[in-house]
């Protein structure tokens, strides 16, 4: 628990140095690599007003964003509700 606690603390000192939202979502996608010791990550922002969900995947060109209706697939369903999925296997997911 300090562990997670430290490398917290550590991430929040390193975002405040960041310059850009894309440097500092990069930060955050390597640490939750690291931290969840899974394959990969990718980080939403949220777009309320418009009720979506936008991504740009790590090695993506600055054009390429994938965006997520609210209620559409696992992310979007998330988003809708606020609420918390821990799923196993995504791929095999039906949403």
């Amino acid at each position: 628990e300090l562990a997670t606690t430290n490398t917290a603390i550590a991430i929040i000192n390193h975002l405040a140095a960041e310059e850009d939202i894309i440097s500092a979502m990069a930060s955050v996608r390597n640490v939750a690599l690291q931290l969840l010791d899974c394959e990969k990550v990718t980080l939403f922002l949220v777009f309320g007003r418009s009720r979506e969900l936008r991504a740009q995947p790590q090695g993506a060109s600055s054009d390429f964003v994938i965006r997520v209706k609210f209620g559409e697939g696992i992310a979007g369903t998330v988003a809708q509700t606020g609420g918390l999925m821990n799923i196993p296997d995504t791929y095999a997911h039906p949403l």
